[in-house]
């Protein structure tokens, strides 16, 4: 019932707000207050399916754009806020609350393992975890710097390589021309502070443009009950009653910085987040005491080069540093050092050739090799796996979680398109990678685009991806909760999308169907089947390991669509059905929405003054309980991940053009609300499965803001 009214009352707003404000707009120039219509979007150029500018309607995948504009007109304090309203997506975590991004309902990590982040086309990947983006999503730099994010779903290893499995978000910063300069301060729940400053600017060629961001929040309830919490009778034949759970406030601060700089063919791309996160633990286990951080240091820097060597063939030389450091440590103790220490350095040295031999021919051929390491200690344990009192000093001998690793990966790939008559478009590609202790191996693009009017088009595309292990699954020796395994092998998915699009002057739509099939899935092994014994503190013990096990098909529906009703008046809203089954015959494993429905609406006054309303509501998900001999092993120890609306509400106005000042400058005073009908917010516990739930977003917040603009 809830749900309905809900779309009933933004129904009403949108039909109000039409009628109202139809004529004006007909008499007023405000088409530069709300952006660029769709008639103008479909010229805007992507670069995520090919390397290289083309249009939504030519890309060779699956994607949605996230516009500058959009991200002003609903509001964002994030990039994963703003990553939340995609078509399909879902922002979630377990231990690190909002700590990573879903597509499609594919969710097998803490991390983000399947999904490849990219900024301005260089990937942020370290090789350690894969995927550990929470720092990235909660403060990576100022929202104002983005231009567009541009989110492929679906497989995009045969330029990307691994990672880009179910989907590609590539972040695409603003470029260096005009001086412009943009600072603001907010303030709001949980004793949140944030600040920022970016702009852009050029002289003599060079094109510069860059942010900062900062974030401190004392941070909301975060309630839990944990594996320890049920409490069995004396005879321990059953569960007979819950301990009290345990309340943190789950602070947060973080500091990220974005540098791009462009100088004829050469550019510079620089990108760095620190983040300090109060958190549960490694494991859903509360510790003793309670106050346990983890910080995540991670940046980007990329060094690239283009030439043009002729009409028909261009080159460009990069090469792209990624840089992670993870510390898990218990603040204001007398501890003297991490309890958990994690790197890793890695260098991608990269040669893409653009070749047109051809005015209907488009071929890019490249090379690559990714040089990677890293290492892991555990000063909590000794060498010979022993207790270290960490209150004594420093550990001069630390158990090494994962020994130093250095090792380097190759990979070739080429990808085609070709259009033999104006309403077709073909597409092959495939990339050869190369994994050590193991043999080359290929995974191939194939598609077709059909142009049957210059606003409607299908695309039918089939393609695999890859995600290599990471260096934590390989070679960790985690104890006492799981060792690595070097033989494991790289996780495969196959992939079959079809869609239909239609775009006009004001509106935008699009309908998708997908059928994926994953195999060799990275997963932890049971107790009872490890191949893995060790002697553990004077035990002999049987510890988990990594192992490829099973597999999964996945398919889904997606809708999505934009509209321009008046020049002041605009919609954005998706809806995205998804189920999964592994080879089990077990529906749905991962706990994440089976639907989910996104609507958003936003009107711009003449005056400077803003309003956009946001709502997703996320569905009922998967059963991820686990049986032991038809019993019921996973606790229900806290609530239970029910459905939920997720409302965000912003208004902007500027307060120069309100009061009429005569200045050209702006001052913008923003007001933003995040989950406006304030639900109790539970996810899924799906990495262990021991206990049901885990908290996972806070209840209502209301932030102030304002903004200079110059």
């Amino acid at each position: 019932m809830k749900k309905k009214c809900i779309y009933v009352v933004l129904g009403a707003l949108m039909m109000f707000l039409t009628n109202t404000f139809a004529q004006d707009a007909e008499d007023t120039g405000v088409e530069d207050l709300i952006g660029m219509s769709l008639e103008e979007l479909m010229n805007i150029t992507v670069e995520t399916a090919s390397k290289s500018n083309e249009s939504v309607k030519d890309a060779p995948a699956i994607i949605s754009i996230i516009t500058a504009k959009e991200i002003e007109s609903y509001g964002a304090m994030s990039l994963g806020e703003v990553l939340d309203r995609a078509t399909a997506t879902y922002f979630n975590g377990t231990y690190y609350p909002k700590a990573n991004i879903t597509i499609r309902g594919d969710h097998t990590s803490i991390y983000d393992t399947h999904v490849l982040f990219l900024i301005n086309g260089r990937p942020i990947r370290e090789s350690f975890n894969n995927g550990a983006n929470y720092g990235a999503l909660n403060a990576m730099f100022p929202v104002e710097v983005i231009k567009q994010i541009e989110i492929l779903r679906g497989p995009g290893s045969v330029l990307y390589g691994t990672s880009a499995y179910t989907g590609v978000i590539n972040i695409i910063t603003k470029e260096g021309g005009s001086n412009s300069l943009k600072s603001f301060v907010r303030y709001g729940s949980f004793q949140t502070v944030q600040a920022g400053v970016s702009g852009t600017t050029a002289f003599n060629g060079l094109k510069v443009s860059g942010g900062i961001n900062y974030l401190n929040s004392q941070g909301w309830d975060y309630t839990a009950r944990d594996e320890k919490s049920v409490i069995r009778n004396q005879a321990n034949t059953a569960d007979s009653a819950l301990k009290e759970p345990v309340t943190i406030p789950m602070s947060e601060q973080g500091i990220g910085t974005h540098l791009r700089l462009g100088y004829r063919g050469l550019s510079l791309n620089a990108a760095h987040v620190y983040s300090d996160q109060r958190t549960m633990g490694r494991t859903p286990v509360w510790n003793n005491p309670t106050d346990y951080s983890v910080t995540n240091s991670k940046g980007l820097v990329d060094l690239g080069y283009t030439h043009k060597i002729s009409k028909k063939m261009s080159t460009s030389v990069n090469a792209t540093y990624n840089y992670f450091l993870s510390r898990q440590y218990i603040p204001l103790t007398e501890y003297k050092e991490n309890l958990i220490y994690r790197t890793s350095n890695d260098l991608l040295v990269e040669a893409t050739n653009y070749i047109k031999p051809a005015e209907n021919l488009n071929i890019i051929v490249g090379v690559l090799a990714n040089m990677q390491s890293g290492w892991a200690t555990q000063p909590e344990l000794t060498a010979t796996f022993e207790n270290f009192d960490l209150t004594s000093g420093t550990n001069p001998d630390p158990h090494y979680q994962v020994p130093v690793y250095e090792e380097i990966w190759g990979a070739a790939y080429l990808q085609a398109d070709y259009r033999p008559v104006q309403f077709a478009k073909i597409i092959a590609g495939f990339q050869a990678n190369k994994v050590t202790d193991h043999p080359i191996s290929i995974v191939p693009r194939l598609g077709t685009i059909i142009y049957f009017t210059e606003a409607f088009n299908a695309k039918v595309l089939y393609g695999q991806a890859f995600r290599s292990p990471a260096f934590f699954e390989r070679y960790t020796i985690s104890l006492p909760g799981i060792v690595g395994n070097k033989a494991l092998n790289p996780e495969m998915v196959s992939t079959f999308e079809t869609q239909l699009a239609y775009t006009s002057r004001k509106y935008e739509v699009a309908i998708t169907y997908f059928n994926t099939r994953q195999s060799d899935l990275i997963t932890r092994s049971s107790v009872k089947d490890s191949l893995y014994v060790i002697d553990y503190k004077g035990a002999i013990t049987s510890i988990p390991q990594y192992i490829n096990r099973g597999s999964l098909t996945s398919q889904g529906v997606e809708l999505e669509g934009k509209a321009n009703f008046t020049p002041r008046l605009s919609m954005v809203g998706s809806f995205a059905y998804q189920t999964n089954q592994n080879d089990n015959d077990r529906k749905d494993v991962y706990g994440m929405p089976i639907t989910m429905t996104k609507l958003g609406m936003h009107y711009t006054h003449e005056k400077g003054f803003g309003l956009g309303v946001f709502n997703t509501y996320f569905g009922k998900g998967g059963d991820i309980s686990t049986y032991n001999n038809g019993q019921l092993v996973t606790k229900q120890v806290n609530p239970p991940a029910n459905p939920y609306h997720y409302m965000t509400f912003n208004v902007n106005a500027d307060m120069f053009k309100l009061l009429q000042l005569p200045t050209d400058l702006q001052g913008v005073l923003n007001i933003y609300t995040t989950n406006v009908l304030n639900e109790e917010i539970y996810y899924p516990e799906l990495v262990r499965r021991n206990i049901n739930t885990l908290p996972g977003r806070p209840g209502r917040g209301v932030y102030a803001s304002f903004q200079l603009k110059f």
